[in-house]
């Protein structure tokens, strides 16, 4: 998988949950376990924003990277 960024001119720092400066792109990231992959992005400058995790441990938790950019760890049920 590649992913490929540019700058833009004039950048306006995206507002999660608000509109007012939408987000330019979001990303999630499938992990086995929330607790180790949280505290690595947190210790790597991420904000976290929200919890969306039910009972059964299952679900997505919200951050953004210093730049405001939302981006979600995730864990699923095994298929």
């Amino acid at each position: 998988m590649e992913l490929s960024f540019q700058r833009v001119e004039n950048y306006q720092r995206p507002s999660w949950p608000g509109q007012e400066h939408p987000q330019q792109f979001h990303l999630d990231f499938e992990v086995d376990e929330f607790e180790p992959e949280h505290r690595r992005v947190i210790e790597l400058g991420a904000i976290f924003q929200e919890s969306f995790v039910g009972e059964s441990g299952y679900g997505r938790q919200v951050c953004t990277d210093p730049a405001g950019h939302p981006f979600c760890l995730c864990r699923n049920p095994q298929s």
